[in-house]
């Protein structure tokens, strides 16, 4: 007797420009919240090569820690394989691979970096308002995250299918 098939979750692309605040913000915030429903990653169009500290400080704050995570650019993702990629605000160049066949949205969200605690707080609640939408538009239910350790390893395959 076969079991029956879990869905694949859906692959987002979270990009911003320095993979330092936002991205990782939403990467961290989707694993969180729909858990196995999602493979979540984030890069930059110019990555910074750190995750800056307040980014840190605002994720604790709601019980959200950012282990495993790294700032890194698109060529370390598997961009061509995401069924969505959500670009962060305006500034935030993506050139997406020729074969993409995903979706591409726009989220109009401001830079706090060099900015307080006040912005990264705003920003990071303005993403999880985000998030819960999107997660409506594809019939996912969030949740608290029902996976555990380090997302994916640079260039790890997130699948064909």
């Amino acid at each position: 007797m076969s079991r029956p098939s879990q869905p694949r979750p859906l692959r987002i692309l979270f990009v911003c420009v320095g993979n330092s605040c936002r991205s990782q913000m939403a990467e961290a915030l989707a694993r969180h919240l729909a858990g196995s429903q999602v493979a979540a990653y984030s890069a930059g169009s110019s990555p910074l090569g750190r995750i800056v500290a307040p980014t840190y400080e605002v994720m604790a704050e709601i019980g959200i820690g950012l282990d495993g995570q790294w700032s890194k650019g698109l060529a370390d993702v598997p961009a061509a394989n995401a069924d969505v990629t959500v670009t962060m605000g305006c500034e935030v160049f993506c050139p997406v691979p020729a074969d993409y066949r995903g979706k591409i949205v726009e989220w109009n969200i401001p830079d706090p970096y060099l900015s307080g605690l006040e912005s990264y707080r705003a920003v990071r609640d303005q993403i999880e308002h985000e998030l819960r939408e999107l997660f409506k538009a594809h019939n996912i239910i969030p949740a608290a995250a029902t996976r555990s350790g380090p997302p994916p390893a640079p260039g790890e395959d997130w699948g064909a299918t």
